[in-house]
């Protein structure tokens, strides 16, 4: 069982270690190309997601079946990181609607990437 959360922990660092690369470079793209507040909102929630899908996936290739639960797992697992990181990082961190929006839209997309990833498996 240990093997299982271990890499489960895995997958949910490397999606947030996806969102740090990603989220640097569009930081790179946003400094010679001027963004709105509204469209860095965007980019950052769009660079989320797809770090999270692709976390889904790889978790559903590591244990190669029930990608909707090993999926949506992973997505648990990065909100957690985040929301640590976040009340490491601010003061008055606290559970907002938009958090807890934010943390369903990590478990169907860490679910959907499983599902996606176990589908990419049985080709």
């Amino acid at each position: 069982m240990s093997k299982n959360i271990l890499s489960m922990l895995k997958c949910g660092g490397f999606s947030v270690l996806i969102s740090v690369i990603l989220l640097l470079i569009a930081s790179l793209v946003g400094t010679f190309i001027p963004l709105s507040e509204k469209m860095i909102i965007i980019v950052v929630n769009i660079i989320s997601v797809l770090s999270i899908f692709l976390s889904g996936i790889i978790a559903s290739v590591i244990y190669k079946s029930k990608g909707l639960l090993f999926g949506a797992v992973a997505g648990i697992i990065y909100s957690i990181f985040v929301y640590i990181l976040g009340a490491i990082i601010y003061k008055n961190f606290g559970i907002t609607l938009n958090t807890l929006i934010g943390f369903v839209i990590s478990i169907v997309s860490g679910a959907f990437g499983g599902v996606t990833g176990v589908n990419l498996i049985k080709k």
